[in-house]
């Protein structure tokens, strides 16, 4: 059994640390601000090691704007993921898109 936590974080990888910022952007809201970039992540979680599969429980991943929540496993041997969750956005669905996306989504938003 463990735990670890890592806040302030950033990636080094381009590629990631702007997916990370878009998540930022459509959970604020703002998913044309490119204003909101360099986005800092933190990430909790406890977990504990068996047969070669990582099991973990209240893993947490936080921007502004989003917060995960999710509890699964992690192969070390085959790198397979088995993880299910939940996303929590401060935006409404309608202001995670832009155009048409955007109009019906905020239709819907009444039901």
């Amino acid at each position: 059994m463990g735990q670890f936590g890592i806040g302030d974080a950033q990636f080094t990888s381009p590629v990631v640390q702007g997916k990370i910022d878009t998540l930022s952007r459509k959970g604020q809201g703002q998913p044309k601000d490119i204003d909101i970039n360099s986005v800092v992540s933190e990430m909790r979680a406890n977990f504990r090691v068996s047969a070669a599969v990582v099991h973990f429980s209240n893993l947490s991943f936080g921007v502004t704007g989003a917060s995960i929540n999710l509890a699964g496993t992690y192969n070390l041997d085959g790198g397979g993921l088995d993880f299910h969750g939940k996303l929590t956005l401060q935006a409404k669905p309608s202001q995670t898109t832009t155009g048409a996306k955007s109009f019906f989504l905020k239709a819907l938003e009444h039901f």
